[in-house]
């Protein structure tokens, strides 16, 4: 397993978790070190829209796909 997978894994479990600030940083580590990864394009956005940041949810959201 990639470090960017278990980053990744760790942010998942947060945002189960519901600790939303937690998460998204970890979602941006991992796109710091693997900027294609579209999974965690599409989770960040996800965070975003449940904080109400619906721009950026958008954004991340279309990067994704």
């Amino acid at each position: 397993m990639t470090k960017t997978d278990e980053l990744l894994q760790a942010a998942v479990r947060n945002h189960q978790d519901g600790e939303l600030v937690a998460a998204m940083r970890l979602y941006y580590d991992v796109l710091n070190l693997d900027p294609r990864r579209a999974d965690a394009w599409n989770l960040v956005g996800v965070v975003a829209h449940q904080i109400g940041q619906q721009h950026d949810a958008s954004e991340h959201i279309q990067r994704a796909i």
